[in-house]
C-alpha cells in the first residue's frame, strides 16, 4: 500500500488519510503554483497522491504567481472561491497533520469548535491576511497553523499562507526571523510561539485593518 505513492506516505499515514478522506463531503481543487526547483516536483507528486486516495480532490497546475511564493498550493472550492488557506513548500513532517486537517475542515464536519470561539470567529468583520513561518520538524507550529486554518474555514474573510522557511531565505531574511513558529498578521511586526485558536482570534480583533 504504501508502495503505490513512492514511499510518500507510510502505511499509517494512509490509514489516518482514507479515515479523513471518507468523511469529505465537498469538492475541492487544489492549485498547484510551480517553480524550477525539485521541490516543486516533490509538491506536485504530493498532492497527486493525495488527489489519488480522494476523489473530492482535483489538483490543477497553474503558472502566473509571484516567483517568490513559489512553489506553493492553495486550496479552492468548486465553485472557484478561494478557500483562504496555502502551503508554500511540501507540507510534510508535523506539517503533514495540520494541512489534511484544513482540507477536512473544508470539505467534511470539521474538527469541533467551542460555540462560544465559533461565535466569535463569525463575528470577524475586518480582513485577516496571516503569513505562518514554519519548519517541518517543529513541534509547536502545528497548534498555530491548525488554529489558523480552522478560523479561515469558518469565515472567509481570513487568509492564512504557511511557509517552511527552510525554503525561503529571503522571507526568513526580511523579517529577521530567529525561531519558529513566527507569524504576522496584516503586516504586524513578527510574532512568536505557538497559540490556541482563542488566543490567535484576540489577536485578530486587535489587528491593524489591511492597507
Amino acid at each position: 500500500m504504501a508502495e503505490q505513492y513512492g514511499g510518500l506516505f507510510t502505511r499509517d499515514m494512509i490509514i489516518q488519510l482514507n479515515t479523513v478522506f471518507d468523511k469529505m463531503d465537498k469538492e475541492l481543487v487544489l492549485r498547484l503554483y510551480p517553480d524550477e526547483r525539485p521541490l516543486a516536483e516533490e509538491l506536485a507528486q504530493y498532492l497527486l497522491a493525495l488527489c489519488d486516495m480522494c476523489p473530492k480532490l482535483t489538483l490543477i497546475r497553474e503558472e502566473a504567481a509571484n516567483e517568490a511564493e513559489r512553489p506553493y498550493v492553495k486550496v479552492f472550492f468548486a465553485d472557484g472561491t478561494e478557500a483562504g488557506t496555502s502551503f508554500h513548500g511540501v507540507p510534510g513532517g508535523h506539517e503533514f497533520t495540520p494541512f489534511i486537517l484544513s482540507l477536512y475542515n473544508l470539505s467534511g464536519p470539521g474538527q469541533p469548535i467551542d460555540a462560544r470561539d465559533k461565535e466569535h470567529v463569525l463575528a470577524l468583520e475586518k480582513a485577516i491576511e496571516m503569513k505562518i513561518m514554519v519548519s517541518l520538524n517543529c513541534t509547536m507550529c502545528p497548534e498555530l497553523v491548525t488554529a489558523a486554518q480552522r478560523i479561515a474555514s469558518l469565515n472567509r474573510r481570513v487568509k492564512v499562507d504557511v511557509y517552511d522557511i527552510n525554503h525561503f531565505p529571503a522571507m526568513r531574511e526580511a523579517h529577521q526571523v530567529q525561531n519558529v513558529p513566527c507569524f504576522i498578521v496584516n503586516g504586524s511586526s513578527p510574532m512568536y510561539g505557538k497559540k490556541s485558536l482563542p488566543a490567535l482570534l484576540e489577536i485578530f480583533t486587535d489587528a491593524e485593518e489591511v492597507s
